[in-house]
């Protein structure tokens, strides 16, 4: 009652009350051996916190029911309350209770998992996070903890929205480039794509073409192509090219290259469409 008395507001003073006299809560405390008085530990963190929002949000983990069936509310609570920005705490909680996420990973990694994205320094970049956190394909692939730390940090918006398109791309999902090249879209200047080849997107295609039926590998195999060349900067040899039809080739050097005074040697790259 003093915790609930004292809150920094009216709204925090009623999520105590709720917290209080939540059963679920309670059912966990004691259900655990420890004391009916702990709930006031869990009541403290709603009605301490100046934050509105970040309240409700701990309030919402406190109380989802996924999350106390995990012995996971309190610990996620307590790092959402450490948050410093407002918008990151409330990506990192609507993170900790999905249900996915605290079926597929462990209690460590869980918390893990929130205490990044809760330690973001810009919105971005706990929103992208986020995303990449909830993605069900990119939870079974094992590598959700490092993309997300990578994304919370990434340099810029464009830099999170890039790395967060490359990390749930499902072609990419299945090779082991994955963290490589998600960890260079996070740094590479505004505007600009990673730069493959033609022959590394087939390897990239030719990994993931692991679908038994016949037609089902052939849309894959489509889907996957016109998906990775929106996401690369596809190059190719400007001679190999020439060689194969001149006039084509000589348009793609057109559309590549703006300075005029450039160079044209044995090296030369252009960009390439889908074939």
């Amino acid at each position: 009652i003093k915790k609930i008395a004292s809150a920094k507001g009216e709204e925090q003073a009623a999520s105590g009350v709720d917290i209080a006299l939540n059963y679920d809560i309670r059912k966990n405390i004691t259900a655990t051996g420890k004391d009916i008085k702990e709930i006031i530990k869990y009541v403290s963190l709603v009605t301490t916190e100046k934050n509105i929002e970040k309240a409700n949000s701990i309030t919402n983990v406190l109380t989802d029911e996924d999350a106390i069936k995990k012995g996971l509310s309190y610990g996620i609570a307590k790092i959402i309350k450490s948050a410093k920005e407002e918008a990151a705490a409330t990506y990192a909680a609507e993170a900790a209770i999905d249900i996915n996420l605290l079926e597929l990973l462990t209690k460590e990694e869980v918390l893990k998992l929130v205490n990044t994205i809760s330690q973001a320094k810009k919105e971005y970049q706990a929103y992208y996070a986020h995303r990449v956190a909830i993605d069900y394909d990119v939870l079974k692939s094992g590598h959700v903890l490092e993309l997300v730390d990578i994304i919370s940090n990434a340099k810029d918006e464009y830099n999170a929205k890039y790395s967060y398109r490359l990390a749930r791309n499902e072609a990419l999902l299945q090779t082991n480039e994955l963290l490589d090249f998600v960890k260079q879209a996070s740094m590479v200047a505004k505007g600009e794509r990673i730069s493959l080849t033609p022959d590394q997107i087939e390897a990239i295609i030719a990994k993931s073409n692991t679908a038994e039926d016949e037609s089902y590998r052939e849309y894959y195999h489509n889907h996957n192509y016109s998906d990775l060349y929106s996401i690369f900067d596809v190059k190719d040899n400007f001679w190999k090219l020439f060689k194969l039809n001149p006039d084509e080739a000589i348009q793609l050097l057109n559309e590549t290259i703006k300075d005029p005074q450039e160079d044209i040697n044995a090296n030369t790259k252009v960009r390439v469409k889908r074939r």
